[in-house]
C-alpha cells in the first residue's frame, strides 16, 4: 500500500494536461479548469508536462492530501505549548511525544519539498528542474522550516541562555501559519462552499492561532524570570500566592485573557507588562496585531459591504422612483409598477438569478444548450409551432430571451407597435380592452401579442401581470429572419395562427374589439409571404406606416408610461 502511494505521488499523470497522448507517460483525461496552467496565446498546442523523473506535480491528489495533513497538524498542535507550561519538568509526557512525532512529518516534507515542481510566476509554466528547486525553497522558506522542526527540548539542550526560553523560540513556528493559509486559498476555490464561511473562518483560524502562541509567550516570559513576582501575572495575583501552582486551565485562561485584550487593543489595564523583557515582548506582539488586525477587519468590512451595499443602493433607487413619481404626478398604478420593478430586480441580484449575465457570459454553443434544455419542451407545445420542423424550433430557442415581470406590471400597451410577442413560461396575465376593462386571461403555456406580430397590426390588447411572471421574449424581426428560410414551415405557422383566430372564444375576443378575422388572416399571410420571399432585414414601407399611424393615432391607454422591457 505505501509503495504504491510513493509511486503515485512521484508519477506525472495527475498533472499532465495535454490533449495529446503519450506512449511513455500517462496523461490526465481531463483539464483542470481551476490549477491547470494556460497555453500561451497563439500556442498551436496546449503545453505538454510529462515531469522529471523524481519530480511530484503540485496538483497531484495525493500530495494536496499531505498538505491538508500537515495543515491539520498545525492546528492541533496549538494545543501542546500551553500543556508543556506545567510539564517541562515532568520529562517526555504523551503530548511532548505527538509534538515530535509532528516534527518528524514536517521534516519529512522538507525533504518532499525539493522534489515539488512549482509554477513560474512569470512564465507561468511547470519548473521540474530539481536545481532550481532547490535554490528556489533555500532561499525562501527552507531556514525557518528546519528550525521549526528541531524539538523545543533539543533546543534547550544547545542554545543559548538567550534562546533557552522557549517562548522566544517558539514564534519560528508561527511560520507555520503559511500551509493553513495555503489551505484555505485552495477551498476558497471551490464553488460547493460558501465563500463568506470559508473567509470567516480562515480569519478566527489564524487570529485563534496567533493569540494562544502569543499567550504561550507571555505566561514563559513570567514564568523563566528570576522573581516571579515581578512580572504581570505575579502582579496580579494576591500576596503570597505562586501563579506557577495554579492548575494549568487557570493559567491558561488568564494567559489567553491578556494575549486576547492585547489582540483587540481593548487594554482593560488590569494586566500589564512590569519588567523590559515583558515590555519588548509586547511592542513586538501590538506591531504585528496592527497589520493582522487591519487586514483582518478590513476583509471582513467587505464581505459585509457585499450585501449592505446591495441593500442601500435598493432603497435609494426606490426612494429614486418614489420622488420621480410625485414630482411628476404619475398615477399609483405607474408608481406600483415602478417600485415592483426595482424590487424583482433587487431579488434577483440578491438570489443569484442574474440568467442574463450568466448567458451573455457563456459561448453561444453552451447558451444555446442551456436554453434547448430549459424551454425547448416549452416552445413545442405552443400552439404556433406544431408541426413545425425541429430546425425551426432550434433556431427560436436559441433567440428567445428570458424576463421576469412582477404582479400588476403592463408587458404590452394597446395599440403599441408590435415589436415582440411573449411565451408564458409560469404565471398568468390579464388582457385589457378599452377602459382598462378585463376581456380576457392567458395562462401557462399560451402566447400574447403575436396577433399584432404575425398580421403587423397595433397590439389589440393591453397585457398586464396578475403575479409573477416568467416570459419567453422573442423579437419580431427575429422571427421573421427564422421563417425567411422555411416557408413550408411559415405555412404551418399561419395554419395554426388561421386555426387557433377561428376558435369561438377567441373569435368572439377578437371581433369584440371591432377587429375582422378575415381581415387578420389576409394580413398574417401577406406578412408571412413577404418574409419568406426576402432576406433583407431593413425595415419596410409598411414598418414606417405602422409607426406613423401609431404616433398619430394616441389611443393608448397608457402612452406615458414607462414601457415593459
Amino acid at each position: 500500500m505505501a509503495s504504491s502511494i510513493v509511486r503515485q505521488l512521484f508519477s506525472s499523470t495527475p498533472d499532465q494536461l495535454s490533449t495529446e497522448s503519450s506512449p511513455q507517460t500517462p496523461l490526465l483525461p481531463a483539464f483542470h479548469a481551476t490549477t491547470a496552467p494556460l497555453p500561451a496565446l497563439g500556442a498551436r498546442r496546449n503545453p505538454r508536462y510529462n515531469l522529471r523523473a523524481f519530480a511530484i506535480s503540485p496538483h497531484n491528489v495525493y500530495y494536496s492530501g499531505w498538505q491538508l495533513l500537515l495543515a491539520l497538524l498545525v492546528i492541533s498542535s496549538a494545543a501542546v505549548p500551553p500543556a508543556e507550561m506545567v510539564l517541562d519538568n515532568e520529562g517526555w509526557s504523551l503530548l511532548s511525544v505527538a509534538d515530535n512525532i509532528c516534527n518528524i512529518l514536517f521534516g519529512i516534507d522538507i525533504i518532499l519539498t525539493f522534489f515539488v515542481a512549482y509554477v513560474d510566476e512569470y512564465t507561468h509554466r511547470i519548473v521540474d528542474d530539481h536545481r532550481k528547486i532547490a535554490t528556489k525553497y533555500a532561499i525562501s522558506w527552507l531556514a525557518l522550516d528546519v528550525l521549526s522542526s528541531i524539538p523545543m527540548k533539543a533546543i534547550r539542550n544547545v542554545s543559548p541562555m538567550i534562546l533557552n526560553e522557549y517562548g522566544l523560540f517558539s514564534l519560528i513556528r508561527l511560520c507555520r501559519l503559511k500551509r493553513i493559509l495555503d489551505m484555505f486559498n485552495k477551498w476558497e476555490n471551490d464553488i460547493t462552499l460558501n465563500y463568506n464561511w470559508l473567509r470567516c473562518a480562515k480569519f478566527a483560524s489564524v487570529s485563534i492561532y496567533v493569540i494562544n502562541r502569543a499567550a504561550c509567550l507571555f505566561y514563559v516570559l513570567a514564568a523563566y524570570n528570576d522573581d516571579p513576582t515581578n512580572t504581570w501575572i505575579g502582579q496580579a495575583m494576591p500576596q503570597g500566592v505562586d501563579f506557577r501552582k495554579l492548575g494549568l486551565w487557570c493559567r491558561y485562561i488568564l494567559c489567553m485573557y491578556w494575549s486576547t485584550t492585547t489582540f483587540s487593543t481593548a487594554g482593560y489595564g488590569d494586566l500589564h507588562p512590569v519588567n523590559s523583557k515583558e515590555r519588548a515582548a509586547c511592542t513586538i506582539y501590538m506591531l504585528l496585531i496592527f497589520a493582522a488586525s487591519s487586514y483582518v477587519i478590513g476583509n471582513i468590512s467587505q464581505l459585509m459591504i457585499d450585501v449592505t451595499m446591495k441593500r442601500k443602493s435598493y432603497r435609494e433607487l426606490v426612494q429614486a422612483a418614489t420622488g420621480f413619481a410625485l414630482r411628476n404626478r404619475l398615477p399609483s398604478h405607474l408608481e406600483d409598477q415602478m417600485i415592483s420593478h426595482l424590487t424583482l430586480n433587487y431579488r434577483t441580484n440578491l438570489e443569484g438569478l442574474q440568467e442574463k449575465m450568466i448567458l451573455d457570459s457563456l459561448p453561444n454553443a453552451i447558451r444555446t444548450s442551456i436554453s434547448h434544455h430549459l424551454f425547448h419542451s416549452v416552445i413545442d407545445k405552443v400552439y404556433l409551432f406544431r408541426t413545425v420542423s425541429e430546425g425551426v424550433l432550434f433556431e427560436l430557442v436559441r433567440e428567445i430571451k428570458v424576463e421576469y415581470f412582477p404582479p400588476n406590471k403592463d408587458v404590452i400597451l394597446k395599440n403599441d407597435t408590435p415589436t415582440d410577442f411573449y411565451i408564458i413560461v409560469s404565471g398568468a396575465v390579464d388582457l385589457l380592452g378599452e377602459d382598462q376593462v378585463v376581456v380576457g386571461e392567458a395562462r401557462k403555456g399560451e402566447v400574447v401579442g403575436e396577433i399584432g406580430v404575425l398580421c403587423f397590426k397595433p397590439q389589440l390588447f393591453t397585457v398586464r401581470t396578475k403575479r409573477l411572471t416568467q416570459l419567453l421574449r422573442l423579437d419580431r424581426t427575429t422571427f421573421l429572419n427564422i421563417v425567411k428560410g422555411h416557408a413550408e414551415d411559415g405555412a404551418n405557422i399561419m395554419k395554426n395562427f388561421t386555426e387557433h383566430l377561428n376558435d369561438p372564444g377567441m373569435k368572439q375576443l377578437v371581433e369584440g374589439m371591432g377587429m375582422s378575422i378575415d381581415n387578420l388572416n389576409s394580413a398574417g399571410k401577406g406578412q408571412l409571404t413577404a418574409a419568406s420571399q426576402t432576406r433583407d432585414k431593413t425595415p419596410s414601407r409598411d414598418d414606417a406606416f405602422l409607426s406613423s399611424r401609431v404616433s398619430e393615432t394616441g389611443k393608448a391607454s397608457s402612452s406615458s408610461a414607462v414601457v415593459a422591457p
